[in-house]
């Protein structure tokens, strides 16, 4: 099993979700005689975290954490959940979404699962293209703390910068991605989650659909429809019965979701910082100062607290570092 890390700072959430809940057949993962299914019951790792939450009734909001600091804010401010994209790999480098390799993005994922206490949906992308690599990426996510990976269907770049008519993996392709990232798995309670660009790249519903339940019976316990609105989620999840995710727009809710049969929402606010040190920046220059935009500033009480100042303090005073 994965060894789960904990947050220096401590802010451990997971005490609340010891009390567990009901596993809907929709969120138990597969198994086999070879690898009997751990027990469900008492959710200790942040992969059986996960489950929990996305066997209760409201959808789980999962901001986008580019970031140890923004995942440490997301910890204080009682989110459950982060989901870590390729996006944020890309921007950190300075490049389009999909051109970083598979190597600078897990580095990039890792680096912030390491870090946090919350369960993370680590983005796999392709998985690496082939069934082999996908196999390698999920043991590596998951040996980074991952509680969630997400495959999808991806053949390549030019998957990713051609909207209609772009290639898109096969059937089976897709099949035998979810079945290695099922086999390669410690932790059953690992969740396995098929992305599908094929319905924003016009390709119709249905055969997504059958496509789609081959995946679930290949292991996959949840789906990514991207382009699909949100008004015909419902017709996914009647088909499948497996939780589905959406990218959140600013103003789309929990309530609208969970009424649309989506479980889960990742939402992009780390944009809003970029675009926040922006408009500081725009000020600074056309007026020598910065003191408008400087009113979102974290206080230093919440600055100490995301790089553990206190801890790091009584350690020093442990040692002998510091005197007072």
């Amino acid at each position: 099993m994965a060894k789960q890390k904990q947050s220096r700072r401590g802010f451990i959430k997971g005490a609340s979700l010891m009390t567990g809940s009901v596993l809907t057949s929709s969120v138990l993962p597969t198994s086999s005689a070879a690898e009997p299914m751990q027990a469900l019951s008492r959710p200790t790792t942040r992969a059986a975290q996960f489950r929990a939450l996305m066997a209760k009734p409201d959808p789980i909001i999962m901001p986008v954490a580019n970031s140890i600091q923004m995942a440490r804010l997301c910890e204080m401010e009682g989110f459950q959940a982060l989901f870590i994209g390729s996006s944020g790999a890309a921007a950190h480098h300075g490049l389009p979404n999909d051109i970083p390799s598979i190597t600078e993005t897990y580095d990039f994922i890792a680096h912030i699962t390491e870090n946090t206490s919350l369960p993370v949906m680590a983005d796999g992308e392709a998985g690496g293209f082939n069934a082999l690599m996908t196999y390698r990426i999920t043991q590596k996510f998951e040996q980074a703390g991952a509680a969630a990976i997400m495959i999808e269907d991806a053949v390549g770049l030019e998957t990713y910068l051609n909207r209609q008519g772009a290639p898109l993996a096969s059937k089976q392709a897709m099949i035998d991605r979810i079945q290695a990232a099922a086999d390669a798995r410690k932790d059953r309670n690992l969740v396995i989650l098929a992305r599908f660009d094929a319905p924003g790249k016009g390709v119709p519903l249905a055969q997504t659909l059958e496509i789609a339940g081959a995946c679930a019976a290949a292991g996959a316990d949840a789906f990514f429809f991207s382009g699909l609105p949100l008004q015909e989620q419902a017709k996914a999840y009647d088909a499948l019965k497996k939780p589905l995710m959406m990218g959140a727009t600013p103003t789309l809710t929990g309530a609208e979701a969970k009424a649309n049969k989506v479980s889960l929402l990742f939402c992009h606010v780390e944009n809003v910082g970029i675009g926040a040190i922006h408009q500081a920046l725009k000020e600074l220059k056309t007026t020598g100062k910065y003191e408008t935009a400087a009113k979102m500033m974290l206080s230093a009480e919440v600055n100490q607290k995301l790089v553990a100042q206190s801890d790091w303090t009584a350690r020093a005073r442990k040692y002998n570092i510091i005197k007072t």
